[in-house]
């Protein structure tokens, strides 16, 4: 095995990125069991990849956006903390190579870079960034989508439940995305969520910071007053979502979020090519056309594992 004592990864993007990225991890730990493994990236997404790193970094540490500057000022801090690893596995845009130029200039020797915009057609994106492993030997490990939760997290996923006054017969859904193209009709949504209100089904609507619009619109159709759970921590609402029976979402972080947690995930799709950026996982099911308008509630509902009789 090559002499690497240190590897810091560099991965910036959305939660839905930050995620089809954990393979990655999990295959260096595999490879790398006693190496320093750390990791910057979006600190909120650094917990769910907690069981493959040793140290987690902000993206945003302060100085980093030199590194984006030809010839940039450099700052000592900065140029010490890239200089201490063995390798710098970049997993961020830098199609000029400023970036990197600024890493060798900070004395790093040893860099693996991976656009991961530019991804083939009809190669997932997770198995595209494994391949940027292979000149250290690595290929897929065996990795399967899990998170392991504390003890703590599992105890407030059922206290939340319980708090709200849910059962274990309640679903969740999210009808938002970081983009207004990657989301169903929302009326589609809500149709949807009254239909499973009939049936004695509970919703736990999901909302972030994007949402605010779709989520009104949302409670504005149903017939029903749903349990919304925003602003939770990633770990705390995979606890939540670990308690629900199925999950509904469009192309978003969350839908990857709700994959990982092994939750059955029914995830929409229009425009996105889903054989390159779809959640990974056993129990993910994508629906697809590639206009979203002409995706209809009768094109979901029969994947949905519950009786309509």
């Amino acid at each position: 095995m090559l002499n690497i004592h240190r590897i810091l990864i560099i991965r910036g993007g959305a939660l839905g990125d930050f995620i089809l990225t954990i393979p990655v991890l999990y295959s260096l730990r595999k490879s790398f069991p006693k190496t320093h493994i750390e990791l910057m990236a979006n600190p909120s997404f650094i917990p769910l990849a907690r069981d493959y790193i040793d140290k987690g970094e902000s993206i945003e540490k302060n100085g980093i956006w030199n590194y984006f500057c030809e010839n940039g000022e450099l700052s000592p801090e900065l140029k010490n903390y890239f200089g201490g690893f063995s390798l710098i596995i970049l997993l961020r845009p830098d199609r000029e190579g400023i970036f990197r130029k600024n890493l060798e200039r900070s004395g790093v020797k040893k860099i693996i870079y991976k656009d991961p915009v530019s991804v083939p057609d009809n190669i997932h994106i997770s198995r595209y960034l494994i391949d940027s492993l292979l000149r250290l030997g690595i290929t897929a490990n065996g990795y399967k989508p899990d998170i392991h939760l504390t003890d703590k997290e599992i105890e407030f996923g059922g206290e939340f439940l319980k708090k709200n006054g849910l059962s274990d017969n309640v679903i969740a859904i999210h009808p938002g995305s970081g983009s207004e193209k990657k989301n169903w009709m929302i009326e589609r949504f809500a149709e949807v969520a009254n239909i499973l209100l009939k049936r004695g089904i509970k919703i736990i609507l999901i909302s972030g910071p994007a949402d605010e619009k779709q989520k009104n619109r949302f409670l504005d159709l149903v017939n029903y007053n749903p349990v919304i759970a925003e602003k939770l921590p990633l770990m705390k609402l995979s606890a939540v979502l670990k308690r629900c029976k199925f999950y509904i979402g469009n192309d978003s972080g969350i839908t990857h979020l709700s994959a990982l947690t092994g939750v059955n995930t029914f995830a929409i799709y229009g425009p996105t090519d889903h054989a390159v950026w779809s959640p990974s996982g056993k129990n993910v099911t994508v629906i697809t056309k590639d206009c979203l308008n002409n995706l209809t509630v009768n094109d979901l509902l029969p994947h949905l594992p519950i009786n309509y009789s």
